[in-house]
């Protein structure tokens, strides 16, 4: 038994005398270069600003942020256009029911209009499915903000730069100015060229019924409405979640 034993701790020393030599070099490296856990804290306190160009460029091809979206985003992004559009494509349809009740958890009072518009979507029927998140993502950007999302443009821009003012939050501040950056989402009506369609739905043109937005009701189309109406969510619930957390210290 005791040769047994002998025998067994002999062998977890092998096992972990590589990880010891690794963690002893590791702690000479940082000895002779201590500007790196410098840098490390610096980064890890800063993280979002590192990263929220990134998001903006994101959000500029029509796609945002969730709680559920993949670490290995940017890898997809810096690829280009049509790498982050298959990306996003794949993620969403994978956690499109874990996202749908999440969102729905936070805002029950909407969960009969958005029930429908997920079920739109769903089915295939995009043309129906666009206009009914588009019109949710505006409402619950008012009941946060007060101002709607697509309408209120100065209101808009001004009560984000007020909270971005008062919060202090790195990441709250981040998520603001990326829901503060102009897409194809909310421009003209005139912005209705194929390369521009190609970014996003126009939400002008949609609802307005104009005759150059017809086009619109696709899936992609549909899965990039539903991606800002997660952010829009995303974002406020991020929000409050840290002024609850600030508050309570």
């Amino acid at each position: 038994m005791k040769d047994e034993l002998n025998k067994f701790v002999s062998e977890v020393q092998k096992v972990l005398r590589p990880i010891t030599d690794a963690a002893k070099q590791f702690n000479a490296f940082l000895e002779k270069n201590p500007e790196v856990l410098k840098n490390v804290g610096h980064y890890l306190k800063n993280w979002p600003d590192y990263h929220k160009k990134y998001w903006a460029e994101l959000a500029s091809y029509g796609w945002f942020l969730n709680g559920n979206t993949p670490i290995a985003i940017e890898v997809a992004l810096n690829q280009g256009k049509a790498s982050i559009d298959r990306f996003m494509v794949a993620h969403l349809k994978d956690d499109l029911g874990s996202i749908s009740d999440r969102i729905i958890s936070s805002y029950p009072e909407r969960k009969h209009v958005l029930d429908v518009a997920f079920k739109l979507h769903k089915d295939g029927n995009y043309i129906a499915s666009i206009p009914l998140m588009l019109s949710q993502t505006d409402g619950i950007c008012a009941q946060n903000l007060g101002a709607f999302l697509f309408s209120d443009h100065n209101l808009r821009a001004e009560r984000i730069q007020r909270q971005i003012d008062e919060s202090g939050d790195l990441l709250t501040n981040a998520f603001l100015e990326v829901l503060n950056t102009k897409t194809q989402f909310g421009a003209s009506i005139k912005s209705r060229s194929k390369s521009k369609k190609d970014l996003a739905p126009n939400r002008n043109g949609i609802l307005h019924g104009s005759r150059k937005h017809l086009d619109y009701g696709t899936e992609i189309n549909s899965l990039k409405a539903f991606s800002l109406l997660a952010f829009v969510v995303y974002c406020f619930e991020e929000k409050k979640g840290r002024v609850a957390e600030r508050d309570s210290k």
